[in-house]
């Protein structure tokens, strides 16, 4: 899928079309604050450019995580916080795979169930907002004096961003920059990561299977075998993919070709990796190549298809964005590492900013004569900037006069077929048609025809509708038949938007004891949880998405199955018109998605699907709930 910005530029005798380049259209205006921004190239966020020159231009900020308490700042306190991240990672756990140490929640509202609480299990902060960073910390638990990973009684203020994006590289048809300047001064053994990861793995011949791409990873123990013994203070570093390919192998030397990729000799003391700013980027390309960069120098490239597989057909899934501040691993030999309490003093992690960038694609250039078919009648279009609030450098208007002859078409290029946001933008004024019609041609061919009033609602983007589109018919036409008044034809934009949303049990929240459980195949994810057929009555698990637009939409909920389960499971669901309960028989037809229903939905987080254990026999399973859109 893709996003293409069309703007008609000039007035035309002929066909002909014209385009303009993308990053006119989101060039960064001047405002007084920093925002977060929406996730979306329609729902940018104000805050700065790309810090190095890396990928070109025509950069949209759609995440902009600027810690610290200056006027600049967007995330400047818990609570600020606490509403964009979670302080767990996509699956629901706090130790996250081997790390030896345990990630602290600040507080009991956000602390999973057996999750270490700042200020009850720790006597020292975990989370700091300085003036331009948030500062995290490593802390004994409970007091512990003697630190080890395999004891994991070591706290980190690790956290993740609970937005995602639902696919990456080609799936999702647009360039992403990932950018986060950070710094740290760390005791011996540390672990320190920025990385992204997919929300759905799987092991085939004891290799993992999904997607993640570690920005910086360092392992941190003391591994003789591997840079000295002295990886642990940061110069010792590895840039990769996990289930793609990638040009440099620093897993088997952490130093290979970090001078010969122009990375400055380490200092001692400091290394050239610790204490000091970094800036770290990661590009990922539609066409599935990625880079890496520190300071605007390339480490890694290579390819990666975003998949739960790895594979270019295997099935899409979500990216998240993790911080990584902790200590120690349980992975090597020797893996208690006693280690002081008192090493801890003076040690932290900084971390200034993390941004996310999207690029649209294709970047079109003003003189490229592509995507736009003009209609003139017998005189033509008439090119103007006589009403603010136009795309671009103009917009073409027919003169109100030869009504029905005339007609602009916008024909996008887009890179996948998919469901699409389709926007229009003109400018308004008295003089303007009250009754113009908008064509916008449908996947399957048929035409849906929009009625315009551009007397009003000039200058911004206005939604025709949400449409199922192709890439090989997709078009929007404006025409002037039957029109009373001027008729403007400035600019289209396409922005595509994800078929479905996925919640998984991991994302749910759990009202009493739910365990997780792998002993049963079928799952989404990498588990289930089940009410351990106790509490009945009491226990609920809520699935709440976020929809991308209003509409209707197929509601499927996943479970394994087997005869210990309840043959009535209460799926309660909370749609427009109110909330209705379904039943499922959990004994059969497991292992795949089953269909609850069809509802209507408004966009946001109004909707949901309450599973409660209320009036059942048996074991009662909560794995994952699926919105699937029906194409408009």
């Amino acid at each position: 899928m893709s996003v293409l910005l069309i703007q008609l530029r000039r007035a035309l005798s002929s066909k002909v079309a014209y385009s303009v380049g993308f990053s006119t259209l989101i060039a960064p205006a001047l405002v007084s604050a920093e925002t977060i921004g929406g996730g979306t190239i329609a729902s940018p966020a104000d805050g700065p450019a790309p810090a190095n020159s890396v990928g070109g231009s025509g950069w949209a900020l759609v995440k902009n995580w600027n810690f610290g308490t200056s006027a600049s700042s967007t995330v400047t306190n818990i609570t600020t916080m606490s509403s964009h991240f979670q302080y767990h990672d996509q699956f629901g756990t706090i130790a996250n795979g081997n790390y030896g140490a345990k990630i602290v929640a600040p507080d009991t509202t956000n602390a999973l169930s057996g999750q270490p609480v700042e200020g009850v299990n720790t006597a020292t902060p975990v989370r700091a907002f300085q003036t331009d960073a948030l500062r995290t910390y490593l802390v004994p638990l409970n007091g512990a004096t003697t630190l080890t990973p395999a004891a994991m009684n070591t706290g980190s203020g690790s956290f993740q961003a609970k937005w995602t994006l639902p696919r990456g590289g080609s799936l999702l048809g647009q360039d992403i920059l990932w950018e986060t300047r950070v710094r740290y001064v760390t005791p011996p053994y540390f672990w320190f990561a920025l990385w992204t990861a997919g929300n759905k793995w799987a092991m085939e011949n004891n290799v993992p299977k999904g997607a993640e791409y570690d920005l910086i990873e360092t392992f941190g123990y003391d591994n003789t075998a591997i840079g000295g013994g002295t990886n642990y203070d940061g110069r010792y570093w590895h840039s990769s993919v996990v289930g793609g390919t990638a040009t440099t192998d620093y897993h088997s030397n952490w130093a290979n070709a970090m001078q010969s990729r122009g990375i400055p000799a380490y200092g001692t003391p400091p290394p050239y990796l610790a204490s000091n700013w970094h800036t770290w980027t990661w590009l990922y390309r539609k066409d599935n190549t990625y880079s890496a960069y520190v300071d605007g120098i390339e480490v890694q490239s290579g390819t990666l298809h975003w998949t739960f597989g790895a594979e270019p057909t295997d099935e899409p899934i979500n990216m998240s964005f993790i911080f990584d501040g902790t200590w120690g691993s349980r992975t090597v030999a020797n893996n208690n590492f006693p280690l002081a309490a008192s090493a801890l003093a003076g040690k932290y992690y900084d971390w200034d900013y993390s941004r996310v960038y999207l690029r649209s694609e294709p970047v079109k250039d003003s003189e490229d004569t592509s995507g736009i078919t003009v209609v003139p009648g017998a005189d033509g279009w008439i090119n103007s900037t006589g009403v603010a609030g136009y795309n671009g450098s103009g917009y073409l208007h027919d003169n109100n006069t030869n009504k029905g002859s005339k007609s602009v078409q916008f024909t996008p290029a887009l890179s996948e077929s998919g469901t699409y946001n389709v926007y229009l933008r003109w400018t308004s004024g008295a003089g303007r048609a009250t009754n113009v019609p908008v064509d916008i041609v449908k996947a399957n061919g048929a035409t849906a025809t929009v009625t315009v009033d551009q007397t009003v609602n000039g200058g911004t983007w206005r939604l025709l509708g949400t449409y199922a589109l192709s890439k090989t018919n997709a078009s929007v036409k404006i025409r002037t038949t039957g029109t009373n008044g001027h008729v403007i034809a400035d600019a289209v934009r396409f922005t595509p938007i994800a078929g479905e949303i996925i919640v998984d049990n991991a994302n749910c929240v759990k009202v009493g004891t739910w365990p997780h459980s792998t002993g049963i195949a079928g799952f989404q994810g990498v588990n289930y949880i089940h009410d351990d057929n106790t509490g009945k009555g009491s226990k609920t698990a809520t699935f709440t998405p976020n929809l991308p637009v209003a509409g209707t939409y197929n509601v499927y909920a996943r479970w394994t199955a087997d005869v210990s389960r309840s043959n009535n499971v209460p799926y309660n669901i909370t749609y427009n018109a109110g909330t209705v309960p379904v039943y499922k028989n959990q004994q059969v037809n497991g292992g795949s998605w089953q269909l609850l229903g069809t509802y209507p939905f408004n966009a946001g987080t109004g909707g949901k699907v309450m599973l409660s254990n209320t009036g059942t026999t048996g074991h009662v399973i909560a794995d994952a709930v699926r919105f699937q859109l029906v194409l408009p």
